[in-house]
């Protein structure tokens, strides 16, 4: 996947956690549903204003818009992923992670 597909995914992604369509968030941004289903396909390339307006949109900081990593991964890929985040912790950071990650998944 390329990276404008891969944000445009993300994006999509955060749009569906609100539960809005392409044209609530047009809406909300100010610019027309035809440019955010552009946008979500990978076919625009998004000004910087256009995606601090998205995140503010959204309600995420600007750099979680292009936190896409994860996107594009099947469950073997996130399970790697994970083992590599978590090989350099120290013990006590891995305690409160998995506290969090139990909460997270009751």
């Amino acid at each position: 996947m390329d990276k404008k597909a891969a944000l445009g995914a993300r994006i999509k992604a955060l749009r569906k956690q609100q539960g809005w369509s392409q044209e609530q968030l047009a809406e909300r941004v100010g610019i027309s549903t035809q440019y955010v289903s552009n946008i979500e396909r990978g076919k625009e390339n998004p000004t910087l204003d256009l995606l601090l307006r998205l995140a503010e949109a959204l309600r995420v900081a600007p750099v979680d818009i292009f936190d896409f990593e994860a996107e594009g991964l099947d469950r073997k890929g996130i399970q790697t992923e994970v083992r590599k985040v978590i090989e350099t912790q120290d013990v006590e950071r891995l305690r409160i992670a998995l506290r969090v990650l139990r909460a997270i998944l009751r």
